[in-house]
């Protein structure tokens, strides 16, 4: 007989439970091997979002340490900086097992404050997500307004990137 561990029970209620908070018309891809990311959502929707995507790191527990204004989550470092890399943005879930409720964050911007947090010499680091993003039915709304702002915000980097490096190269020739 197969036995499972609790954290394991939990971890596959967390992602079950985040997979139908989704909208119906977004696409939850859970990973074919799990190396570090939860799944990536889809939004496939009529609006400016469509077809925009992010990745998830979902965290469960049923004690989740806690503040007047914040969940508690100690990750490692080496975990933080995977999801701060690439073009597509993490969204941390925190599912609380015994309220079967949740939580929300991007990452970068729970670092965005103190961003010397990565340059610590420690193992591990601790985040703090706000109380007040908890997962309801405006979560959706919100999160794909502010994909598409950072999703514009990365384009006209790489455009102003590209402008700024043609005309270096542009001047360069000219001087030979």
């Amino acid at each position: 007989m197969l036995l499972q561990i609790q954290a394991q029970q939990i971890g596959r209620a967390g992602k079950r439970w985040f997979a139908q908070q989704l909208p119906t018309n977004w696409i939850f891809q859970p990973p074919h091997e799990d190396v570090g990311i939860d799944g990536v959502v889809v939004i496939s929707e009529d609006s400016p979002s469509n077809g925009l995507e992010f990745r998830v790191q979902i965290k469960s527990s049923f004690n989740w340490a806690t503040s007047e204004d914040a969940v508690s989550l100690r990750v490692k470092k080496n975990s933080l900086i995977y999801w701060l890399t690439g073009f597509t943005p993490t969204l941390l879930i925190l599912y609380d097992a015994r309220n079967h409720a949740g939580y929300c964050s991007w990452v970068n911007q729970l670092i965005f404050d103190d961003i010397s947090t990565l340059e610590r010499n420690t193992k591990t680091v601790t985040l703090q997500i706000p109380i007040f993003q908890r997962i309801d039915t405006t979560t959706w709304s919100r999160i794909s307004l502010q994909l598409a702002a950072l999703n514009r915000r990365i384009a006209r980097r790489v455009t102003v990137s590209v402008v700024l490096g043609t005309v270096y190269l542009f001047h360069a020739l000219r001087q030979t």
